[in-house]
Parts: structure tokens; sequence; C-alpha cells
């Protein structure tokens, strides 16, 4: 009688552990959306704006820090 408890008892044990493992017992759940929706153009419109402002610095300040230099005498001028 004994054999037969135990028996049963295991094969319920093994049984619930089965279903709780199929059902994700405790698994986390994905994060629900919140806050306000903003399409991802404006993003793109953002970075391209700051991409041609960084662009126009760049041709506005090109040449302003480079060093001349005179090969005959072997020194440096800096342009100012």
């Amino acid at each position: 009688m004994t054999d037969k408890k135990l028996f049963s008892a295991r094969v319920l044990c093994i049984s619930v552990l089965f279903v709780l493992g199929l059902t994700g017992c405790g698994a986390t759940k994905p994060p629900t959306p919140s806050g306000i929706r903003v399409p991802v153009t404006e993003f793109a419109q953002q970075r391209q704006k700051k991409a041609m402002q960084k662009k126009e610095e760049a041709k506005f300040n090109f040449g302003k820090d480079r060093a001349t230099r005179n090969f005959s005498f072997g020194y440096e001028e800096t342009e100012q």
C-alpha cells in the first residue's frame, strides 16, 4: 500500500511541476508601452539638422587653425 501511495505522490508532484512549467508560472511579462508616442521620423529629422549644423560649422572653421610651414627656413607660423 505504501508503494502505491508513494508512486501516486511522485506522479502527482511531477505532473504539477510539468503543468507549472508549461504555463510559465512566475515568468515576467513584457512591459506595456506608456507615455507619448513620437514618430520615428522626427528623431531622424533632428539628427539630420544636427549633422547639417556640424557640416556648416566645419565649412566655416575650415583652415582657421591650420599652421603654415615655411619650408625654406623650417619654422611654423599660425594664422590669426
